[in-house]
């Protein structure tokens, strides 16, 4: 978990505010009261969230969001805007420009401090949990029941049944009938009476 938050914001009173309880909190903090100098900051400490007012100096708040969410390298810092002024209009705007929480001050330190956690481990939760829970649980459940369900049935029902009833019933019946009905009939009834009739007269 990246501790380290960087409030761009002109109201001292708050900003001074915010750093006592988050430094009290053991996180540290970065301070900017320009949009431009806060831009140089987040490339050069990478912070873990960002707590932004909407009207500053050069660059308002909603330019310095676009900015920030349009970096490959940045876009996944939590912006938290913060403002004293609140209407649907910004709160709206600061959606279009890719914030991630809109709080109006004053604000409560708890608050604060339970939004900015939530902002800051979201992310790693969500990585951290869906890889496993995937590649653990789909390769070994098709491979274990396709292959032996298939082949332990399929080979030995059809060459046990098949050879058999073919060659045991065929062979015997034509062999036994037809040769022993010729035989034993045409050649003693031929010889038996044509002989002794001639040879007497």
């Amino acid at each position: 978990m990246n501790n380290k938050i960087l409030i761009i914001e002109t109201d001292d009173v708050f900003m001074g505010q915010c750093k006592t309880h988050l430094e009290g909190l053991g996180i540290k903090v970065l301070v900017s009261g320009t949009g431009p100098e806060g831009l140089r900051m987040i490339k050069q400490e990478k912070p873990g969230a960002v707590i932004l007012d909407i009207t500053l100096p050069y660059l308002n708040g909603f330019h310095v969001c676009k900015l920030i969410k349009s970096d490959p390298r940045f876009k996944d810092i939590p912006v938290i805007f913060v403002s004293s002024k609140e209407n649907s209009d910004i709160i709206l705007q600061t959606k279009r420009v890719g914030g991630d929480l809109f709080l109006r001050k004053p604000i409560n330190s708890d608050q604060l401090t339970e939004q900015l956690v939530q902002l800051i481990v979201r992310k790693p939760q969500v990585d951290d949990t869906a890889a496993p829970a995937v590649d653990d649980t789909a390769a070994p459940a098709v491979d274990a029941t396709a292959a032996p369900a298939v082949d332990a049935t399929a080979t030995p029902a059809v060459e046990d049944t098949a050879v058999p009833a073919v060659e045991d019933t065929a062979v015997p019946a034509v062999d036994a009938t037809a040769v022993p009905t010729v035989e034993d009939t045409a050649v003693p009834a031929v010889d038996a009476t044509a002989t002794p009739a001639v040879d007497t007269n």
